[in-house]
């Protein structure tokens, strides 16, 4: 079985590889992955707003980050294992939505508790999970098309 055979698994296998690059750098010394997103915005809130300040419930939904590589792992378990097109495509479409909308909740949340001036401590696994993400949708929902698709 030729898993990665078809380019929407490719843009799966894509969205997890990129999840543990660095996503923020901050100096030479702090880096955040998606993985260890989450817990990068609870030290800066701590760090931000005081040891004696409340944890905000709001932060909590940075964790919705690792819905991110479950939901694209599960997109190529589904499309290898699902013979029926259609069918398949249906989860699929579902799981690329819930893949973009935890990736977009979380980064907002980040920026939110973090601050707006981690922008500019951007790294290249951001760019490259968010653009990886953002061709997951229109790659599922057939907008792009590869000359092999089946």
């Amino acid at each position: 079985m030729k898993i990665l055979e078809h380019p929407l698994n490719i843009v799966a296998a894509a969205v997890i590889l990129f999840f543990f690059f660095p996503w923020f750098t901050i100096g030479n010394t702090v880096s955040f992955s998606g993985a260890t997103l989450p817990q990068g915005a609870k030290n800066l809130h701590i760090m931000v707003s005081g040891l004696h300040t409340p944890f905000p419930l709001l932060l909590l939904l940075t964790y919705s980050v690792y819905l991110v590589p479950l939901a694209a792992f599960t997109i190529i378990i589904i499309d290898s294992v699902v013979k029926d097109r259609e069918k398949s495509g249906n989860y699929n479409q579902i799981l690329a939505c819930i893949t973009a909308v935890s990736f977009i909740t979380s980064l907002l949340y980040f920026f939110i508790s973090a601050g707006t001036d981690t922008f500019g401590s951007l790294s290249i696994g951001a760019y490259l999970s968010c653009a990886a993400v953002l061709l997951l949708i229109p790659v599922v929902f057939g907008i792009i098309r590869f000359s092999d698709d089946r």
